[in-house]
């Protein structure tokens, strides 16, 4: 028996829909020179002092030619602004596409364990066997962002998971990892993982008990 649990779908497109944005204001800011912005407050109509006030060109000297100091600065912060949000539409891009074309499995579990995409950003899975797992279950973690569902697997021991994991965090001999953007609710997860943990551990007391000879 294998089942998987999928991260939701949204995030990709989540990430898309603030890339874009962020491209074209980077793209306004750096070539186009803001006629992007001035294109959009023409179609939200918006009052003509604030399109003047977005869309307003570095200023030059009096002889209408090079740019003055100030005008400079204006175009140097532009510049400015604007790599910063190519780096980021860039991030958020390459995030977006990796989302699409990788696998979308967060975790996998069969008759031998569990298969954990915690090794590295790129979704390297880590296998611990249900000899490893002493326990699993559902709860909140009060992160920094506030609480967020977590999958809570407490280990019997040392495994093969990195000291610092990708989506998931260490706190003592437990692995809390983040269930935020899983399709299925993480109490519903358990509630599987749980039963193939059980019938692991019945499995391994039927062999042994086979094999203890009787007194």
């Amino acid at each position: 028996m294998r089942v998987e649990f999928k991260r939701a779908a949204w995030r990709p497109w989540v990430l898309l829909a603030l890339a874009v944005p962020t491209v074209a204001l980077a793209l306004d800011l750096t070539i186009t020179e803001r006629r992007i912005t001035g294109w959009v407050l023409d179609v939200v109509h918006a009052p003509t002092e604030l399109k003047d006030d977005l869309t307003r060109a570095p200023e030059t000297r009096e002889d209408g030619g090079a740019l003055s100091h100030q005008g400079s600065s204006e175009r140097r912060a532009d510049w400015i602004w604007g790599g910063f949000l190519w780096i980021a539409g860039a991030a958020m891009l390459f995030w977006a596409f990796n989302d699409m074309t990788a696998s979308r499995t967060v975790l996998a579990a069969d008759d031998e364990g569990l298969r954990l995409q915690v090794g590295s950003a790129l979704g390297s899975d880590v296998v611990l066997s249900w000899e490893q797992i002493e326990s699993i279950r559902s709860t909140v973690d009060e992160g920094d962002l506030g609480p967020a569902p977590v999958l809570e697997v407490t280990m019997t021991g040392p495994t093969w998971v990195p000291a610092e994991p990708t989506n998931a965090r260490w706190e003592g001999h437990s692995l809390l990892i983040a269930a935020t953007d899983w399709a299925t609710p993480v109490h519903e997860a358990v509630g599987v993982l749980q039963a193939m943990l059980d019938r692991s551990r019945a499995r391994r007391t039927g062999v042994e008990r086979a094999e203890t000879p009787p007194a």
